[in-house]
């Protein structure tokens, strides 16, 4: 009984990842898959035997199973793929003469197999480049070209020397990220100095502003005293204490309106060029 997939036969791409599967009975039947992930299910053991018959393959993803490579000849028919991913499995050192036996008959360009005890084995690299001379892409790096223009060189020295030329160019490409987050930091940082001094600017020209306003209002205090007492002929000032204090009010509301304003737009200026700066930064990073 060919089971709820037997109606599909002619689907192309299947995503079944995530769904806690244990079992790929019944794919056997769809011969015209192309896609198939299967990434993080409970697919335990060797390699489904289902898998075999799907000679459409282009593309498998069996990554973040419980797979331990006894055997993993069901990929060997799989003459189309051209990426397999097999990465965070249970894949030992055992297994590494079955995968080499299961992909002799594949020319895979991309192959995902780190996360696995396989993949600390010194001669993994050695083993897989001798049976897959066309593979450009190995567990996210990119295999150098000198190696792909040699049809993929089974000699010991050339293939240690295109893993040294992969090391390198690891190392440079993780230099030139740190060097790129180090960037940004700076701009962040400098931004930080930036709105730290156009704070401090605002700050001082406030208090400028409102030792003036104090210096104004003493003034004005003084007046009130000189301009409120009786003259000689016994007449009070022309102008009343009463209004040279609502007048002095009046000032000094304005002057600190006038001050505040000027400071509040430091502020947001330095603020909207860290905001800038920290943009920038994210971007970059």
């Amino acid at each position: 009984d060919p089971g709820p997939l037997g109606a599909l036969t002619s689907l192309q791409r299947l995503d079944l990842s995530l769904n806690r599967l244990s079992s790929l009975d019944g794919i056997e039947h769809l011969m015209k898959l192309q896609v198939l992930i299967v990434s993080g299910n409970r697919i335990a053991g060797d390699v489904p035997k289902a898998l075999r018959p799907l000679t459409s393959l282009v593309l498998l993803d069996l990554s973040h199973n419980g797979l331990d490579g006894g055997s993993l000849q069901a990929l060997a028919g799989l003459t189309h793929l051209s990426t397999l991913r097999l990465s965070h499995n249970q894949l030992s050192s055992r297994s590494l003469p079955s995968l080499v036996a299961a992909l002799g008959s594949i020319s895979l360009r991309r192959l995902e197999a780190y996360a696995n005890p396989l993949a600390s084995d010194p001669t993994y690299p050695d083993a897989l480049l001798r049976v897959q001379p066309v593979l450009c892409q190995m567990d996210h790096v990119t295999l150098p070209a000198a190696l792909l223009a040699s049809g993929g060189a089974t000699s010991r020295r050339s293939i240690a020397e295109a893993v040294d030329e992969i090391l390198n160019s690891a190392v440079a490409q993780h230099a030139m990220l740190i060097e790129r987050r180090r960037a940004a930091h700076e701009q962040l940082l400098e931004g930080l100095r930036r709105q730290q001094e156009a704070t401090a600017a605002a700050l001082h020209e406030y208090r400028a502003v409102t030792a003036k306003a104090e210096d104004a209002f003493r003034s004005k205090v003084g007046d009130i005293k000189r301009r409120g007492l009786p003259t000689e002929g016994g007449e009070s000032g022309a102008v009343t204490a009463v209004d040279v204090v609502l007048g002095v009010r009046q000032e000094l509301l304005s002057n600190e309106r006038i001050s505040h304003e000027r400071y509040c737009d430091a502020v947001g200026e330095a603020m909207r060029e860290l905001r800038e700066a920290v943009e920038r930064a994210t971007q970059d990073a």
